[in-house]
């Protein structure tokens, strides 16, 4: 007996190692699963900032500066260099390269002040020495009638006034280039270009920056390039539009790169413009910026946006002034007027069409301020042969509000239910009428009669994005909303607004067969919440009808590694007690027995 007993002991005592070690086994697994998972959702992040182009590495023994222009002459300073060589390119860091209208090449002035002269580096990641030779890339200025030159170079510094000719590398005199003192003056450099004869740049040396260009001892030389040499990512103004380039970020957070959004600020006081463009896709490396006002300098900041958020702002751009608005337009009408019996003539409404793309409008609910212009009267001509004139001026887009006249007319936000996620509702009129919401292809579809609204979330490729595990549309700053309408007049407007503060996310005209289709982005700084999206449009018998949806803002939130793991070990414990506890249960049995 007691044989059997200590056979069963061993039998049960191995069993229940290799049961113990299965269990252990099974946890670490767990455990590692856990990790695993976590770490895949911890490794995906916000992209880093992206690189604004037109950055400055030119170093030049001993001063260099960098010009703006056209073909004929330079028209601003870029740049004026005020260190010695050895510091040049720490010194030009926070400088980046921007052209205003007109300016199609970049001038790049050498100032030697003594010993061998040399002048190399890049432009926007562009090393000047490499730049093909020619009228549309890299030349030199050789002559000029009534100049000097030396050694194929024209020579500038003749006519900038306090040139210290005689230095020779002697670093101690006041007005001396050796360590960057000397202001290259536009006016004096106009003078020396103006009739310039400009030829190919000399062979490739070795110089302070690696492979430079070397010009005569204690000379001043001017050399030009092609801007669209420099390639893309410098920003350039054209009119009252600013098309803004930018390098890739140097890593994207794990996750593609879905779209880019470059926004402008004003230089006079550093804030924010209120225009901005956004890429369609991931792989654009520019946009156009349009609306800006007229002779107003402004600079760019960059943001790229993943399937994590958008990324913190670039740098900013060089900065650029844009063109003068249009002047005023001024229409002259004459009509004579012949007698007629006496009557009374109501003459026509005048219309007035705003199309507001200001900032982002945010107004309480049901408010908002309206021009109006009431229709007038004009009483029959009783007077023969009287000739009447009618004069109509169009304001600058620029005129600030106190010169315009009418004031242009505030977006109002329209009066909307509160509705949970996932709830739809429709007013027309005024009045709420009967809706059916489904959904269907992870679109959300509110259905009254003949009309009908589809909202969806879409990514940079168009691709519409599922639902959330609650049949919501789940969204969080910046994400692309795209609106689909039917049954509408056509040609009329259609207004959508984000609540639960109203703000305007853009406008759309309905189509000739009386559809619509809108694609906006979701606000920037929305706190994570319910949310509503309120579609305004007209029905073909004139009447308003507003469409209102239920969001979601915020990503869905994921337990942590320590939560998860403290939710596994009770149940690998359940597991293991109701392995061990019936075994050692029987064995306790057969043992009595």
């Amino acid at each position: 007996m007691s044989v059997a007993r200590e056979t069963v002991r061993t039998v049960n005592g191995a069993s229940r190692i290799v049961r113990c070690i299965a269990a252990v086994t099974c946890l670490l697994s767990t455990f590692a699963f856990v990790n695993l998972e976590s770490s895949r959702v911890s490794a995906i992040s916000v992209p880093d900032p992206p690189t604004v182009g037109g950055g400055i590495r030119i170093v030049s023994d001993n001063d260099y500066a960098l010009f703006a222009g056209n073909a004929t002459n330079v028209t601003r300073l870029i740049q004026q260099n005020n260190d010695v060589f050895w510091d040049q390119i720490a010194a030009a860091a926070s400088y980046k390269i921007a052209l205003e209208e007109g300016e199609t090449y970049v001038y790049l002035m050498g100032m030697g002040g003594g010993g061998a002269e040399d002048i190399g580096g890049t432009l926007n990641n562009v090393d000047v020495t490499s730049i093909s030779s020619g009228v549309n890339g890299l030349q030199r200025a050789v002559s000029r009638p009534g100049g000097s030159s030396q050694s194929g170079y024209l020579l500038i510094n003749p006519f900038l006034t306090g040139w210290d000719a005689a230095s020779n590398g002697n670093c101690g005199g006041a007005i001396t280039v050796c360590y960057g003192q000397y202001e290259a003056q536009l006016s004096e450099v106009q003078t020396a270009l103006t009739g310039a004869v400009w030829d190919n740049p000399p062979s490739v040396g070795w110089g302070q920056a690696g492979n430079a260009f070397a010009y005569p001892d204690s000379t001043a030389v001017m050399f030009r390039l092609k801007a669209s040499t420099l390639g893309a990512g410098i920003t350039t103004a054209t009119g009252t539009s600013a098309t803004v380039g930018w390098f890739a970020p140097s890593s994207d957070g794990g996750s593609t790169i879905l779209d880019y959004t470059a926004s402008a600020f004003r230089s006079s006081d550093n804030t924010s413009a209120g225009k901005s463009c956004t890429t369609s896709n991931g792989s654009a490396r520019s946009c156009t910026i349009s609306g800006l006002l007229g002779s107003t300098r402004y600079y760019f900041k960059v943001t790229a946006r993943n399937s994590a958020g958008a990324s913190a702002s670039s740098d900013a751009t060089g900065s650029i002034l844009t063109s003068a608005a249009p002047p005023p337009t001024t229409t002259t009408t004459t009509t004579t007027t012949t007698t007629v019996p006496p009557t009374t003539t109501t003459a026509p409404a005048r219309v007035i069409e705003i199309d507001i793309q200001a900032p982002t409008a945010t107004l309480p609910v049901g408010q908002g301020s309206i021009a109006t212009i009431a229709p007038g009267t004009q009483p029959a001509a009783t007077t023969p042969q009287r000739s009447t004139t009618t004069t109509s001026s169009t304001v600058p887009s620029d005129v600030s509000a106190s010169e315009a006249s009418p004031k242009p007319a505030l977006p109002q936000a329209p009066v909307i239910p509160q509705l949970s996620a996932g709830e739809g509702a429709v007013d027309i009129a005024g009045k709420t009428v009967k809706q059916t919401l489904t959904r269907k292809d992870n679109q959300l579809q509110i259905q009254s009669g003949s009309l009908s609204a589809t909202l969806s979330k879409t990514n940079a490729n168009g691709v519409t994005a599922p639902l959330d595990n609650d049949g919501n549309l789940r969204l969080v700053s910046g994400d692309i909303m795209k609106i689909n309408l039917g049954g509408f007049k056509p040609n009329s407007n259609v207004t959508i607004w984000f609540f639960s503060t109203p703000i305007k996310l853009g406008t759309a005209k309905v189509k000739p067969d009386g559809t619509v289709s809108a694609v906006v982005r979701v606000p920037n700084e929305i706190d994570d919440g319910p949310h509503r999206v309120a579609v305004v449009a007209e029905m073909t018998n004139g009447k308003p009808a507003t469409f209102t949806l239920g969001v979601v803002v915020g990503k869905l939130k994921t337990t942590s590694t320590l939560t998860r793991i403290l939710i596994v070990i009770p149940l690998v414990m359940a597991v293991l007690l109701g392995i061990l506890l019936p075994n050692r249960l029987r064995r306790r049995r057969t043992v009595n027995a």
